[in-house]
């Protein structure tokens, strides 16, 4: 009855939350509070709550990976800023619209690229190149934040970089070479899934000059050479996330500096200038609050007994759970910590657990993607200034394919190892 109760008050504040955001609450506040109005009405202490958010280097708003996640939130927006100022995004969205002549393929290439890299609020680094590369074209506010929201994570299913996977990997005690080639039929489900809904939205926009392909190449390598210095920094030479996202900024203002794209002073305007940066970083903090605060005031571990105490038979589990826990945390590596080695303690999944975590990885994926909390989601929505809730009803379909391809993908390892 306890586990009854949490889920309810759990649901109660998602609610309340969800509500606030629609009427143009600050997001970061209003996640904030969710947070704290959770550990709340679980029973926490106002002293419990004030050590878990600030007391102490391990705290929530001191951590390690609060202050890289809201840090590199803030340099993404500077970065994304000074180059849409300087006019470089729209030499990029011109140059791959030159590759490409198809503008469902430079929308989705756009997100998709930047989604090779794991790092929190990556949508904010293809937002900008979105939105110029919808410039002309049918496309409203929602189309494009969920274009940007949607193939921002169609790699995240597989890649082997991205904690999720590293993570179910080391719980089946396979190298993760191997979940990575099962679990990547979910990544072209959700490529397929995706053009479904863009094949419906985009009308090409009128046309117009663009470079010839070989120079709009030229341009395109140009202007993404801050996005690869991140890259190679971080993934390559092992560096610090926070610190290869900041070589990537100074990089990009020594370069519209020196190329002239943007004077020192709209430089600097642009860099502090602006509420942009402050907000996003606002909404970073009220992310990883709301996301602490479910984890460790108990509430996720009393969802995870409701579906417990229900007695489902596991492949039904195997999708309510992590479902219903990625919903409610909007991260996925909180449903592939909490809810895997619950599965892992059945018999059946002990014996061969990567049948059921296939099929589990995906619906967890799913119900993290519909989360109206999900920090990549809020980001996007917030940006394109959409609607909160249009864009999650469009994401329906999709995320029955990936849902339906993961299913499909248990039974056939069952297959060809019973």
């Amino acid at each position: 009855m306890q586990d009854w109760l949490t889920f309810g008050k759990v649901v109660v504040i998602f609610i309340v939350v969800v509500v606030a955001m629609k009427k143009k609450v600050p997001m970061g506040i209003a996640l904030a509070s969710g947070g704290v109005l959770i550990a709340m009405l679980m029973g926490k202490s106002a002293a419990w709550l004030g050590t878990s958010l600030a007391g102490g280097s391990d705290a929530v708003l001191f951590s390690a990976h609060t202050v890289q996640f809201v840090g590199v939130m803030g340099m993404i927006v500077a970065l994304s800023t000074i180059l849409d100022r300087a006019k470089q995004i729209e030499r990029l969205t011109g140059a791959f619209r030159s590759c490409f002549r198809n503008p469902r393929i430079t929308l989705a290439a756009l997100p998709a690229i930047i989604g090779f890299l794991p790092m929190p609020g990556g949508a904010l680094f293809s937002a900008p190149m979105v939105e110029a590369s919808a410039t002309g074209t049918s496309l409203d506010n929602e189309d494009k934040a969920l274009i940007n929201y949607w193939y921002r994570h169609v790699w995240e299913y597989a890649w082997p970089l991205y904690p999720g996977v590293l993570f179910s990997a080391q719980l089946m005690q396979l190298e993760t070479r191997v979940v990575a080639m099962w679990q990547a039929p979910l990544c072209v489900a959700a490529i397929v899934g995706g053009f479904v809904f863009l094949r419906r939205a985009v009308v090409p926009p009128a046309s117009r000059e663009e470079p010839r392909r070989g120079r709009a190449a030229g341009d395109a390598f140009v202007v993404l050479i801050p996005f690869m210095l991140v890259f190679v920094l971080h993934l390559v030479a092992r560096i610090d996330l926070t610190l290869s996202v900041g070589i990537g900024l100074v990089y990009a203002c020594v370069w519209v500096a020196m190329a002239r794209h943007l004077s020192v002073g709209a430089l600097a305007k642009a860099l502090f200038a602006t509420w942009t940066v402050l907000d996003m970083m606002l909404m970073g903090y009220g992310a990883k609050i709301f996301g602490a605060m479910m984890e460790q005031s108990g509430a996720i571990v009393g969802i995870a007994h409701v579906f417990q105490s229900m007695h489902l038979p596991v492949v039904m589990l195997a999708v309510l759970l992590p479902m219903a826990v990625g919903f409610f945390a909007g991260m996925t590596i909180v449903y592939v910590m909490t809810t895997f080695p619950v599965l892992l303690a059945y018999p059946e999944v002990a014996a061969a657990p990567l049948p059921v975590f296939m099929l589990a990885f995906a619906a967890g994926y799913c119900g993290t993607l519909m989360s109206p909390v999900h920090s990549c989601y809020v980001v996007s929505t917030h940006y394109f200034k959409s609607d909160l809730m249009k864009p999650l009803v469009r994401m329906a379909l999709p995320c029955a394919l990936i849902l339906a391809t993961g299913a499909g993908l248990m039974l056939l390892y069952r297959r060809m190892h019973g």
